[in-house]
């Protein structure tokens, strides 16, 4: 096994020079794409800057996991968000001494994400096949099924479920068979 190169509140390491590095290529890409659209120089950025995702976290696995990313391989959530802390006035933490540096916050926010999320993809891919009752909250924009969740996801902020082909009002529960997940979405279709 290799000797772990970086403590658990390190900065400087080779996964958050390839983050810094994606993030400086995606700022000059996407204003690439807002003046010119699509073009094979901004799909060919845009599939470097996500393709090097997984290369960020093999990296950050690598040389050394923090307190944060052990925890998160071990619990094996299948949702997690992460989120700086801000304090509120008059809560007892707003003045609380001693506070990260915003540099070491942000290298854990980022070292959670690339330990959580090939959890969540896996928990997503491992409901392809599976029937699943939806809540339905909306009609799909095109009018062809609708949009809802099941128990797993939580309104407005974890994924939803596309359901083809089902006509539901909001509110109502359709029994849907898991054909497909895309990133923190499912689709589905009526089930038999």
């Amino acid at each position: 096994m290799l000797a772990k190169r970086f403590g658990q509140s390190a900065v400087a390491t080779p996964a958050n020079f390839v983050t810094v590095v994606r993030i400086l290529v995606a700022i000059p890409t996407l204003a690439l794409i807002r003046r010119d659209g699509s073009s094979w120089v901004t799909l060919g950025l845009w599939f470097a800057i996500t393709a090097t995702d997984s290369l960020d976290g093999w990296l950050a696995r690598r040389d050394g996991a923090t307190r944060s990313g052990a925890f998160l391989e071990a619990a094996a959530l299948d949702w997690a968000g992460f989120f700086p802390f801000s304090p509120e006035d008059g809560t007892p933490a707003a003045s609380l001494p001693d506070a990260a540096p915003a540099e070491l916050v942000h290298e854990w926010l980022r070292e959670c994400d690339a330990v959580q999320e090939p959890i969540t993809r896996s928990a997503r891919d491992a409901l392809i096949g599976a029937e699943v009752d939806v809540l339905v909250d909306r009609v799909a924009p095109a009018g062809d099924g609708v949009v809802g969740r099941t128990h797993r996801e939580a309104p407005e902020i974890d994924g939803v479920v596309r359901v083809d082909g089902a006509y539901a009002r909001p509110g109502a529960v359709v029994r849907a068979h898991v054909t497909e997940a895309v990133g923190p979405d499912l689709v589905a279709k009526v089930a038999p």
